[in-house]
């Protein structure tokens, strides 16, 4: 039996093209890019040669692109290198939409005496940003590009706007659209925003934050001041070229990618009617509304934590919420925010589609997910 991972907004594997470039410079390049010798100058320059290839893609200086383990560090750093500026003084805007790395800093920040204005989603997980108020007080607005659960892409023009006021910054979480759909020239707006590597085919444990000249960072780590002081440990040339290199990839194919995604959501949704399944689809299915490469999807009366552990058996891996939330006990906080009843929210699944499956493969997939459920509603039924 074939296992096909319909869990790609979780991390996908790394491309062959990436890992054969990874394996070059770890094994050709051996030197510590801080060091002044000849193998030392050869790793500072591959890391260079990197910055300026993602620079380029990103539409910024190298100088505002830094490396970190992944988004979830990136997130944090962003959030946290604010409220140390201005502290308690400042205002911060989120929703339950956003990512649990940037949700937990601020349930953090909350605690220490920061103002959050916690802002409404409707039912598909747009964040309502007209909510927000002018204030002369420093604000930071945290928007994502796409939600990681129901796939909307977010109005990053509106995001774009409200930091156009004095003192109104904006952190963007936009590791589920890059590769996805196409760029916005907002995101470009925003005063910083974090990527991940195992989202699109480098290794895990590369990520990055892309940070405006404007936006203050502090220190995240001490110690050899590498990165401007601001993230001090010894970088990986390996690491950041293969993420230069996945970057490059993931946005060469993304109208591939979209295109083929939106026939994959299609097949399946056509299987599960032409099975005459019940169910409810928290994505919205209008094109460019959301990235189609991801839908959410519930089967009343039927609990979706438990729905993945039975088409794991059968081959088929999907999720039942954020990767980073898994084996929690709880319904899916962005569902729940988005006004989903808790019934349907505990008995959701998200499915996220990668690219190039083979055909026979794809559609076994889906006859799996169709044969599970069945079955399923005709044991609750005996």
């Amino acid at each position: 039996m074939n296992h096909i991972n319909f869990d790609g907004n979780s991390g996908i594997q790394i491309r062959p093209e990436v890992a054969e470039r990874w394996l070059k410079i770890e094994k050709d390049c051996p030197g510590n890019p801080s060091a002044t010798h000849s193998t030392g100058r050869k790793a500072q320059a591959i890391i260079q040669e990197a910055k300026s290839e993602i620079s380029s893609i990103l539409n910024c200086s190298p100088q505002d692109v830094f490396f970190t383990s992944g988004a979830t560090e990136a997130n944090n750093w962003a959030i946290f290198s604010f409220a140390k500026q201005y502290k308690e003084k400042a205002h911060i805007y989120i929703s339950q939409a956003e990512h649990p790395s940037c949700i937990a800093p601020v349930r953090e920040l909350e605690s220490q005496g920061h103002k959050v204005f916690w802002l409404p989603l409707n039912s598909y997980a747009d964040i309502k940003t007209k909510v927000i108020e002018k204030t002369e007080a420093p604000s930071l607005f945290i928007g994502q590009w796409v939600n990681q659960e129901t796939g909307w892409i977010q109005d990053l023009k509106a995001f774009s706007e409200l930091n156009k006021q004095d003192n109104f910054f904006w952190h963007c979480d936009a590791v589920q659209g890059f590769g996805k759909i196409k760029q916005s020239e907002a995101l470009w707006h925003a005063d910083t925003f974090a990527l991940s590597g195992h989202k699109i085919g480098a290794p895990k444990g590369i990520g990055l934050l892309k940070v405006k000249e404007n936006f203050s960072m502090s220190p995240l780590i001490l110690g050899g001041g590498q990165q401007t002081n601001l993230r001090s440990g010894t970088e990986s040339p390996a690491l950041i070229s293969s993420f230069a290199l996945a970057l490059q990839l993931a946005n060469a194919e993304q109208a591939t990618f979209e295109q083929t995604t939106s026939q994959y959501r299609k097949i399946l949704i056509k299987e599960l009617n032409k099975a005459q399944l019940t169910f409810n689809i928290q994505t919205d299915l209008e094109p460019k509304k959301s990235t189609p490469h991801v839908i959410n999807i519930s089967f009343p009366n039927i609990d979706g934590r438990l729905l993945v552990p039975a088409l794991n058996v059968q081959g088929v891996e999907v999720s039942s919420g954020s990767a980073c939330a898994s084996g929690a006990s709880m319904a899916s906080p962005v569902l729940l925010a988005s006004g989903i009843s808790k019934p349907l929210a505990e008995s959701s699944l998200r499915i996220s589609f990668q690219h190039k499956y083979k055909k026979e493969v794809f559609e076994s997939a889906c006859r799996r997910i169709v044969r599970v459920i069945s079955s399923i509603y005709k044991v609750a039924k005996s």
